[in-house]
């Protein structure tokens, strides 16, 4: 009896603590912004990008991570569909399978342009192509809104930018990598100086 009640006790006990949550968007987005404040300097000297590069890249390996992958089925529908004419193309860009798809590509493609970043930074004679690198993470950021839109045509979100997949700071992003990295970026390859004037 005493045994029974030890382990419904130990049960009870994992029950009531539950395993610490995975930091989501939310957490990973507000932690970019610990990198690079709003406000600040204009120019970002380099350890500071690299840093902003791996707060962006734990932020866009969890959006993906939540994003499930299509099977190898579905994948080859859409590409037949998508090659196809009249209604049989617009039923496959409006369907759920189309949203996973596009997803897929368009996240893909943000965190190849983060590993590109970090190979340039790992790579001194690469440093010249950084700017370049920055502009694929520009992208990311230009094309939130039909990601948003994507996430809800899959069933993966509300489409806001402060849903499940949290953005709500995407503009400041925005602003950061255009206002503050790029011109870093080509002012370190230009030998170039940025002040506050």
């Amino acid at each position: 009896m005493f045994q029974n009640f030890a382990l419904i006790a130990s049960v009870s006990g994992f029950l009531l603590h539950p395993a610490p949550a995975v930091a989501g968007t939310k957490d990973l987005e507000s932690a970019i912004f610990q990198v690079i404040p709003f406000r600040g300097e204009p120019y970002v000297p380099i350890e500071t990008r690299k840093e902003y590069v791996a707060a962006l890249r734990s932020y866009w390996q969890n959006f993906d991570s939540r994003v499930p992958r299509l099977s190898p089925s579905e994948t080859q529908w859409i590409n037949d569909e998508i090659g196809a004419q009249g209604e049989r193309l617009i039923r496959a860009l409006n369907s759920k399978e189309y949203a996973l798809f596009s997803l897929d590509r368009d996240i893909g493609d943000c965190l190849k342009s983060l590993v590109r970043l970090e190979k340039a930074f790992a790579e001194p004679s690469q440093n010249q192509t950084e700017m370049f690198h920055w502009l694929g993470v520009v992208q990311c950021y230009s094309d939130l809104d039909s990601m948003m839109d994507y996430l809800r045509r899959a069933g993966l979100s509300n489409g806001k930018f402060d849903g499940p997949f949290y953005a709500a700071g995407a503009s400041l992003t925005m602003d950061t990598l255009l206002d503050k990295l790029i011109p870093s970026a080509m002012a370190d390859t230009m030998g170039w100086t940025i002040s506050a004037d």
